[in-house]
């Protein structure tokens, strides 16, 4: 199962919903758990067993020794995550900073609660990692950050820097052999808010807010471009795992790939694919599922019953 551990602001719901779109929708669980210790760690082996994707914010060591899964991470321009952490805040009235965010000015905003942001994402994923107890956690060095680092990173399936989220989404299609129904979709983007600039300006000026979490964006950049070249340099051709096969007579068939809603089964028993959502449907035909075809959702629809294929209106083989 792979298990995507959502640091907040850091492009999460878009990139799960994304990639949750490859798999069954029965066997998703996105943007409804956060997986809290010692609890949350139950109810992540318990998906392990029955999911194929699951997203989640984690507080805890709720990752430890939890090995089969594969993990998947996204990590922020730490003043970048910053920026939009506190824009979060001064838009949530039931976030428990808000009422200090609206109050005080930015800069002593900071000061009064620098360490709910200090190195924010690197924590996240060592204690999610490799924390054994609260107390653990509450006294972590910055050393012990450090050491932890690079044990974290080598557990990651996938370190991706937000900015590359959306080559990412073609590479992984690439590399997993799924295709994704929502490939462009985009949520929860936060407003700039008018002081952006300044609070920019103002974050350079301590770089000990997330001096670390510099440190394991540049490693998410460097891992992302060792994984592109890896991806793209993989002498393989490409067919696609998650293709559903709507219709097969002997050796020869059609897979439907993106663009397609579940199929409608009629009275007479004869099962019908609709193209949509998207204004582009794909889908495979031939004696393998390696010959593209492409068709608009305005025109076709195809009826499959038994042994019967009806095609109403001309296919474009693209």
């Amino acid at each position: 199962m792979i298990f995507y551990l959502h640091i907040p602001k850091t492009g999460g719901q878009t990139l799960a919903t994304r990639l949750s779109s490859a798999f069954p929708p029965t066997r998703v669980n996105i943007m409804r758990e956060e997986f809290i210790f010692p609890d949350g760690k139950q109810t992540l082996e318990q998906f392990a067993q029955t999911m194929d994707f699951v997203e989640g914010h984690v507080t805890g060591p709720v990752l430890r020794e939890l090995d089969a899964l594969q993990l998947l991470v996204t990590i922020r321009n730490p003043v970048d995550q910053i920026v939009s952490a506190y824009g979060h805040i001064l838009r949530e009235p039931l976030n428990n900073l808000h009422r200090a965010a609206k109050d005080l000015p930015y800069d002593a905003f900071f000061d009064a609660f620098a360490d709910n942001f200090r190195n924010f994402q690197s924590q996240c994923l060592i204690f999610s990692l490799f924390a054994k107890s609260w107390e653990e956690e509450m006294n972590r060095s910055k050393s012990e950050l450090i050491v932890n680092l690079i044990p974290a990173i080598k557990r990651l399936e996938w370190l991706v820097p937000t900015e590359a989220i959306d080559e990412f989404t073609v590479l992984w299609e690439v590399q997993t052999r799924r295709i994704i129904s929502e490939p462009s979709i985009k949520l929860n983007i936060g407003q700039p808010i008018a002081t952006d600039s300044s609070i920019r300006d103002y974050l350079k000026s301590r770089p000990g807010l997330y001096d670390i979490d510099l440190v394991l964006w540049n490693l998410a950049r460097e891992w992302f471009s060792q994984y592109r070249e890896k991806v793209l340099g993989h002498d393989q051709e490409f067919a696609v795992e998650n293709a559903t096969c709507a219709f097969v007579s002997g050796d020869c068939g059609i897979w439907l790939t993106r663009g397609w809603h579940p199929p409608i089964v009629r009275t007479d028993g004869v099962a019908e694919w609709w193209a949509g959502p998207t204004r582009i449907s794909r889908c495979a035909s031939g004696a393998s599922h390696n010959m593209p075809l492409s068709v608009s959702r305005s025109f076709v629809y195809w009826g499959f019953g038994s042994r019967i294929l009806r095609l109403p209106r001309l296919m474009d083989r693209r």
